[in-house]
């Protein structure tokens, strides 16, 4: 294992799950990118008439989504630190790299990674003598420490690269002006109507996804509903189709003349990530292989089973 070289990169952001690792022919792992979302938060956007009570505030990391990330940098400790050692087992700056953007949601997300990848007991020692004997953990528990570097959203050039990019902003606004995106606000022109009469606001057909969002949340945290059992019940699935629709086909791939483009340009920036981390001029090396998963980031399943 050489110091000069930097071994693991874990970068948090609101973007897909991607797991990186760069092989050689002879099947050496040289480097890992962690390209991560966030964990389980609250829901981000406030209707007139939620009723639902989020004491945590609103678009912020829950308990789950801690978990969540303390579980997956377990699952990370046992594969490179105990099956492969391929990372040693205390925290070194040489050897592992944190970046989240400039949330409260995604910061301690990575730090929540870090204390299951570097659990209480790997911490520094702290004396003042010479004699090992009389040494003691630098902090309670043993808890190690770790830096999780960040910027401003306005400054953030390889995490928030794409809310940052001119052209591909004007693509998203020409798909939403597009005639695809009227035929499916006509489409479902009944359910907004529904929608808005429940939630106190006209809604537009992009606002269906945080509408889904809430209602998970509220379902899966215990929380009261804005939107009732009966209604939910006769309305889940195309409520869920919407938002699928607008989150994956409206806004990259709707088929509308920009949706090649903008997918060009999304799996640029994620390419560019990649790419940047890769070459820090200090010996990590770039290419190889890619292995990609995701998991689900609100309450379902383990993050360290989907690969």
């Amino acid at each position: 294992m050489k110091s000069a070289l930097l071994n693991v990169a874990l970068l948090v952001g609101s973007m897909v799950v991607v797991l990186c690792a760069a092989e050689f022919p002879e099947g050496e792992v040289k480097m890992v990118v962690v390209l991560t979302r966030h964990g389980d938060r609250t829901p981000v956007r406030v209707f007139p008439n939620v009723k639902s009570e989020w004491p945590e505030g609103w678009g912020q990391l829950t308990g789950v989504g801690m978990r969540q990330h303390y579980e997956l940098g377990q699952h990370y400790r046992k594969k490179f630190v105990e099956e492969k050692a391929f990372i040693p087992a205390q925290w070194h700056p040489h050897e592992i790299f944190a970046r989240s953007t400039c949330r409260d949601r995604t910061l301690m997300s990575a730090q929540s990674f870090m204390l299951g990848l570097y659990p209480p007991g790997t911490g520094p020692v702290y004396s003042n003598t010479s004699d090992a004997n009389e040494r003691s953990p630098a902090l309670p528990h043993s808890l190690a420490m770790f830096p999780i570097h960040t910027t401003g959203k306005e400054y953030d050039r390889i995490l928030y690269s794409y809310k940052n990019c001119e052209k591909l902003s004007k693509m998203q606004k020409n798909v939403r002006k597009s005639d695809v995106w009227k035929a499916m606000e006509k489409r479902h022109r009944g359910l907004l109507g529904l929608l808005s009469e429940k939630l106190g606001k006209d809604l537009s057909l992009k606002e269906v996804t945080a509408v889904n969002m809430l209602s998970r949340a509220e379902r899966i945290h215990h929380r009261t509903k804005t939107l009732d059992e009966a209604f939910w019940a006769e309305h889940e699935e195309e409520i869920r189709e919407v938002a699928h629709w607008v989150g994956v086909m409206g806004e990259m791939s709707c088929g509308c003349g920009s949706g090649a483009g903008e997918a060009h340009l999304v799996l640029g920036v994620l390419a560019g990530v990649v790419a940047k981390v890769c070459d820090t001029g200090n010996g990590a090396v770039g290419g190889g292989g890619a292995a990609l998963g995701n998991y689900d980031t609100h309450g379902k399943g383990h993050p360290s089973t989907r690969h």
